[in-house]
């Protein structure tokens, strides 16, 4: 009898727990935070008026609530090396500031945009995200530390 007890005993506590998982919220994540949100409409309104392409730290969140194809932000190599990547795969616009970004990658990403600085021009803030539109360096356009146009 005892057995039976606590089998029944166990069993009450099982399904008690499965109705408080069931009922609680899901919890918040980073990605609900209302500058998080901000950044994802204003990206979605870029993207409405021409195919966005996006470098931010976590692209796969990007791109299951938006739709908008997103790459991450390279750690490693050069300034060169990232601003490359992001002609490579036709990047249109880059977001600064994501809490996610390990120091390699900020840190690269900022000396990029100190590097490329006619290539980045700031066309969203709020008080967590910058967000730059990227286009390439022409012939013409060399920067103060030398740095100048992608090779073809």
């Amino acid at each position: 009898m005892s057995e039976r007890r606590a089998i029944l005993a166990i069993g009450a506590l099982a399904a008690a727990a499965l109705v408080t998982a069931v009922r609680a919220p899901d919890p918040a994540t980073v990605n609900d935070a209302p500058e998080v949100l901000d950044l994802y409409a204003w990206l979605t309104r870029a993207n409405a008026d021409s195919a966005a392409r996006v470098a931010v730290v976590n692209p796969r969140v990007l791109t299951l609530r938006s739709g908008i194809p997103a790459m991450s932000i390279p750690n490693r190599g050069s300034e060169r090396d990232v601003y490359n990547e992001f002609v490579r795969h036709r990047i249109t616009f880059v977001v600064e500031g994501d809490p996610g970004y390990a120091n390699r990658e900020r840190d690269l990403l900022r000396n990029t945009l100190r590097t490329f600085p006619q290539a980045f021009k700031p066309v969203y803030r709020n008080d967590r995200y910058t967000v730059y539109r990227f286009a390439p360096v022409t012939a013409g356009d060399a920067t103060a530390s030398g740095a100048g146009p992608v090779d073809s």
